[in-house]
């Protein structure tokens, strides 16, 4: 693991010891060189930490990735937003909040509240609103994520994680989340359920 680095009030990411990432102070990579390496889970380490709250804004969110949800330690509130067709809501919606319990401590059965919701793409087009990069907020830290949690479960490709510092980058963040969020409220593409 790559020494981190304190100086000029730098903020380093925090490393698990075991989670096949390499860590500078503000960003962890994991390579991918052989076909059986281990996963990174540093992801899942970030959920183990939240003690409020959870965004996973993943565009690419699907219910086999409600597996990263056996990271959580505490009761939180979880909210994933991701991008789908109309088509599809009752299937999805209802697939992510069957297949989540599955994945819980049994210590935190009926004390974690999840929303799932999505942009509709038939509505929201790529020529209209189309969302690409990923983002993990854990109660008040947040990152930019460079793969979707898919990856991060199963080590497809090379991928990083940043933990964005400064108090403007995450309002662009939170901002432009709570925007997409909205839409999706309005157009009722969300289910939310204590599980």
């Amino acid at each position: 693991m790559a020494e981190l680095d304190f100086s000029a009030g730098a903020v380093p990411v925090t490393t698990a010891v075991s989670d096949n990432m390499e860590h500078g102070v503000q960003y962890a990579h994991y390579l991918r060189s052989t076909a059986t390496q281990p996963f990174p889970s540093f992801y899942e380490h970030l959920l183990s930490l939240a003690t409020t709250r959870v965004i996973i804004w993943d565009p690419y969110f699907h219910d086999a990735d409600t597996a990263i949800f056996r990271g959580l330690n505490a009761p939180v509130d979880v909210t994933v937003l991701s991008s789908k067709s109309a088509s599809q809501k009752d299937a999805y919606l209802n697939s992510l909040l069957d297949k989540t319990p599955n994945h819980l401590k049994s210590s935190l059965t009926g004390n974690c509240t999840f929303s799932f919701g999505f942009i509709d793409k038939g509505r929201y087009g790529a020529e209209v609103w189309n969302t690409h990069d990923r983002y993990l907020i854990v109660d008040n830290d947040y990152y930019l994520v460079g793969a979707s949690v898919a990856h991060h479960l199963a080590a497809h490709d090379s991928t990083g994680i940043c933990k964005l510092t400064a108090q403007a980058d995450k309002d662009i963040v939170q901002q432009a989340f709570e925007k997409c969020w909205q839409i999706c409220v309005h157009d009722s593409m969300y289910k939310t359920k204590t599980l």
